[in-house]
């Protein structure tokens, strides 16, 4: 009898680890689905057996669970995560008039997985509190969060929960790229690079950039960069990035030039903004430090204008790069005076060799 009770006793104990271990499931990554959008980032994770609803924290992971993750919160209502309701301690969070979690026991139908958990992201996000540990996270792509992952809904922690630390990736179709910005981009002729899912921004900027250049004694190096407000997500790359990039390629070229050219469209606070080459990039370096991205209310942009800017660069060397970064394509009817032909002009003219890089709208 004492024996049976002890295999009872065992057996029971096994079942409660057992169901600790495997109760919650490891989502694999095909499940879960990052898509940009105008204002943030749209997060779908599939329904799966055993996960009823999950929380969104901070990425600070300790294996021995003594340090406090705090969840995510939203300063702004969204209606994908705005009403959802939260249990602490048996309490019914309330949150509508504060700041909202990014929490979610509510499925909706999302066509590519099914039935799924939504969050919405914005730009920034804020975790913790003023009297312990708070701080912002800017969510873009390669940032760090956690799925709190729990068997009871509403995140209630009286039943098993489990975290899964994941990275913000955007999977690119052709859908996410603005109508004929590849093939517009690729009709000024030289290399035209198109970002897709095997291909990050850290690659193209520090990697595909640099390897453009050959190593000479000296090289004119233009950046024409699309300032508008889809490219959010570009220009805080490029912009931290930057001084990598530059300086592998100043490990090519003993005299390094560089001009930048910003570019939007008619109708906006600028069409294009020149920085002519220089050695002295000090200036230059100021302005790429502090670029913002907005405006920009139709698709296409002034990329023929910015082309032809090039026209006006003091240029002293023969070695002459241009880099073209945007992700809309020029008008297809000119504007005002400048067309697609005087583009073409002028890179034959000025025999600089172009690169385009396509980006996604989304």
């Amino acid at each position: 009898m004492k024996n049976n009770i002890k295999f009872f006793v065992i057996f029971i104990t096994s079942l409660a680890v057992g169901q600790f271990l495997f109760g919650i499931p490891i989502i694999p990554d095909e499940n879960i689905v990052f898509e940009k959008s105008d204002s943030g980032y749209d997060l779908y994770v599939k329904k799966m057996d055993g996960i009823e609803s999950i929380l969104l924290t901070e990425s600070q992971k300790d294996p021995f669970k003594k340090k406090t993750n705090y969840g995510l919160r939203t300063q702004k209502f969204h209606e994908a995560n705005g009403n959802e309701i939260r249990i602490l301690d048996g309490k019914k969070l309330e949150t509508k008039y504060d700041a909202f979690f990014l929490v979610d026991s509510t499925l909706e139908l999302y066509e590519p997985l099914g039935e799924c958990f939504h969050f919405f992201l914005p730009d920034k996000v804020i975790f913790g509190y003023d009297w312990t540990r708070s701080g912002t996270i800017k969510i873009r792509p390669g940032v760090k969060i956690n799925l709190r992952k729990f068997e009871k809904k509403y995140t209630d922690y009286t039943g098993i929960f489990e975290d899964q630390w994941i990275t913000l990736k955007i999977k690119y179709s052709d859908k996410n790229f603005r109508s004929n910005t590849v093939e517009n981009f690729k009709s000024f002729g030289g290399k035209n690079i198109v970002r897709e899912n095997k291909i990050g921004l850290e690659t193209i900027f520090l990697e595909m950039i640099p390897d453009e250049i050959s190593p000479d004694t000296d090289a004119d190096v233009i950046f024409l960069i699309d300032t508008t407000e889809s490219m959010k997500e570009e220009i805080p790359v490029f912009r931290d990035l930057y001084p990598e990039m530059k300086k592998k390629i100043e490990e090519k070229v003993k005299e390094l030039r560089i001009g930048l050219i910003l570019y939007k469209d008619y109708g906006e606070i600028y069409v294009t903004k020149t920085f002519d080459l220089s050695s002295d990039t000090t200036y230059i370096d100021t302005v790429i430090f502090s670029l913002i991205q907005y405006g920009g209310e139709d698709i296409p942009e002034a990329v023929n204008e910015a082309i032809c800017e090039m026209n006006k660069m003091t240029f002293l060397s023969d070695n002459r790069y241009a880099f073209l970064i945007g992700d809309a394509p020029a008008h297809s009817k000119p504007r005002y005076k400048i067309t697609r032909d005087d583009a073409l002009k002028t890179l034959e003219e000025k025999k600089i060799k172009l690169t385009s890089i396509a980006l996604p709208f989304r």
